[in-house]
């Protein structure tokens, strides 16, 4: 059970982090390249990396703590539901595609 509320708990943090970066970078961005995703998946590789190094090789951590650290938070940080339609909201703001207008509300439903 202790596992499994590690990775409950690091999810919950993860999610909460990519959510609070997502925002504060697209505030401040008005280009069509995906900065946040772009910081954020950067940012999730190198912290998987440090955690696994730190938390596991040189601490010693109990294993539920590395597979909350690294399964929980690293994962739900580094994965979004809408990160693979990033290129597609141009096209569709373009072609008036929003909020299935043409007969298209399942693929485009969260815009």
């Amino acid at each position: 059970m202790g596992t499994m509320a590690a990775v409950a708990v690091g999810g919950a943090a993860g999610a909460t982090a990519r959510y609070a970066i997502d925002r504060f970078i697209g505030e401040r961005s008005d280009s069509l390249f995906p900065w946040a995703t772009f910081v954020i998946n950067i940012s999730g590789c190198l912290l998987c990396a440090l955690l696994v190094v730190v938390v596991v090789e040189r601490l010693h951590a109990p294993n539920w703590l590395g597979v909350g650290a690294i399964t929980g938070f690293v994962a739900a940080y580094t994965t979004s539901r809408l990160s693979h339609s990033w290129p597609l909201r141009p096209a569709h703001d373009a072609c008036g595609l929003r909020c299935g207008r043409h007969g298209r509300s399942d693929t485009v439903r969260s815009y």
